[in-house]
């Protein structure tokens, strides 16, 4: 796994109950980040040139991932 890669094995991980509120709430935060979901959003927000503070994948898309 990359130096810029952290792996998740708890659900109690304070970034996955940030992203669990962000989706519930669904505005932007106190920092104005938001979350999207699914590939096609992720690569249309990259594009666009906004920046990411945290992208969150499954391990079956890892190779996917690094190439973004």
């Amino acid at each position: 796994m990359s130096d810029r890669l952290e792996r998740i094995t708890s659900r109690n991980n304070a970034r996955v109950k940030e992203l669990r509120r962000a989706f519930h709430a669904g505005v932007p935060n106190e920092r104005h980040e938001v979350a999207v979901e699914g590939m096609h959003l992720l690569e249309e927000a990259i594009r666009s040139g906004l920046r990411l503070s945290t992208v969150f994948f499954s391990e079956s898309a890892l190779e996917r991932a690094h190439k973004l």
